[in-house]
C-alpha cells in the first residue's frame, strides 16, 4: 500500500488483460499441468501480489485446456504455531516485529487441501534469501521483510485448488 504501487511502472498497476496476456504467452509455452499463484489477498496484501493472483486467474481461465490452478495458502494453525516459535526465536531489541496470535490472512485450517512439509528445506530457503539483502533480513529459521514483521521459515507450504473463474478455493468434498 506504499506510494511506490502508484508508480507507473509498478506490476500492481500493470493493465490486467496485458499482464493475463503475457502470463498466458508463458503459460502456452510450458504447457503446464498444475499453475500455482497467490490467493486473493496476495499471500499477506502485497499490491504486486494481488495483481499476479488476478492476472493468473485470468491467463488459466482463458486457456481451453486450463492447467490446475493453486494457490498457496496459511491455515490458521500454522500461523498461531509460527507467532508462537517467532516469540520464542528472534532476538528482542532489533526493530523486529513479531506478529500478533491472529493472521488476518490466514485461512480456516480445512480450506488447505494439499500440503509440502519439508522442514530440511529451511537452510535453503534462508541461504535463498540471503541474496536479497536490501530487502530481507535473514535470522535462524525466519526472515523480516522492509517492514520488519518477522516470518517463521518451516519447510512447509499449504495450497488448495481454485476455481478459476472465480480465483476462489474450490469447495472439497467433505469439508465443512
Amino acid at each position: 500500500g506504499s506510494a511506490a504501487a502508484a508508480h507507473p511502472r509498478a506490476w500492481a498497476g500493470a493493465d490486467l488483460t496485458e499482464a493475463a496476456s503475457a502470463i498466458g504467452e508463458v503459460l502456452d509455452a510450458l504447457s503446464p499441468d498444475v499453475v500455482v499463484t497467490y490467493d486473493a489477498t496476495g499471500g499477506y496484501g502485497h499490491p504486486d501480489h494481488v495483481r499476479t493472483h488476478e492476472a493468473t486467474v485470468r491467463a488459466v481461465a482463458s486457456r481451453a485446456d486450463a492447467p490446475v490452478l493453486y494457490a498457496v495458502l496459511t491455515p490458521q494453525s500454522w500461523a498461531l504455531e509460527d507467532r508462537a516459535w517467532l516469540a520464542e526465536h528472534v532476538p528482542p531489541g532489533r526493530g523486529l516485529v513479531v506478529p500478533s496470535p491472529s493472521d488476518p490472512f490466514a485461512v480456516p485450517d480445512a480450506v488447505v487441501t494439499h500440503a509440502v512439509l519439508d522442514p530440511s528445506v529451511v537452510a535453503a530457503q534462508s541461504e535463498a534469501l540471503t541474496f536479497h539483502e536490501t530487502q530481507v533480513v535473514v535470522g535462524d529459521g525466519w526472515y523480516a521483510l522492509s517492514n520488519h514483521v518477522v516470518t517463521r521459515l518451516a519447510g512447509r507450504e499449504g495450497f488448495a485448488r481454485l476455481d478459476p473463474e472465480t480465483g476462489q478455493p474450490v469447495r472439497q468434498e467433505g469439508a465443512a
